[in-house]
């Protein structure tokens, strides 16, 4: 093999790898684009309730009794599917807002977790008297999932 010769299948084998370097390299693009954006849909479709929040449509009254013990704020039915957290902000409501005391109001209130993960078709620990009762709630009209807006309380 003379000199010449040798030089070519070099300069040919050179070719050959840049080749399969090129091919590996856009098939390696390719593979870690394609990994992208299944992990992207699949967080946003398992994700997006996540930015929604039940609610529930309920009379809140505010005495001194309600201020005392804030389950009897509401009806007795929907105490345990509505939000501790509303009801132990209600004692504040009140300090900032005086002109409420002896009145009853209707309010869309936060739901308890678990009423959300029921809206929401995922797993819960609700008996089924309260999934009776949301139901019941659902034909009414008096129960919706609303986009999430700020920290619920």
């Amino acid at each position: 093999m003379d000199k010449e010769t040798r030089r070519l299948n070099i300069i040919n084998k050179r070719y050959r790898q840049e080749k399969i370097f090129k091919y590996s390299a856009a098939f390696a693009i390719i593979l870690a684009s394609s990994f992208l954006v299944f992990f992207l849909t699949n967080i946003t479709t398992t994700g997006y309730t996540a930015i929604q929040q039940t609610e529930i449509l309920t009379e809140v009254t505010y005495n001194d009794t309600t201020l005392n013990n804030t389950y009897k704020a509401v009806p007795k039915d929907l105490s345990r599917l509505l939000s501790r957290g509303f009801l132990r902000l209600i004692p504040r409501e009140v300090e900032a807002n005086p002109e409420l005391m002896g009145q009853t109001v209707s309010r869309w209130i936060v739901a308890h977790a678990e009423v959300d993960q029921y809206m929401k078709n995922k797993p819960n620990r609700l008996k089924p008297k309260q999934i009776a009762i949301i139901e019941q709630l659902r034909e009414e009209g008096k129960i919706k999932k609303k986009l999430s807006t700020k920290a619920s309380s």
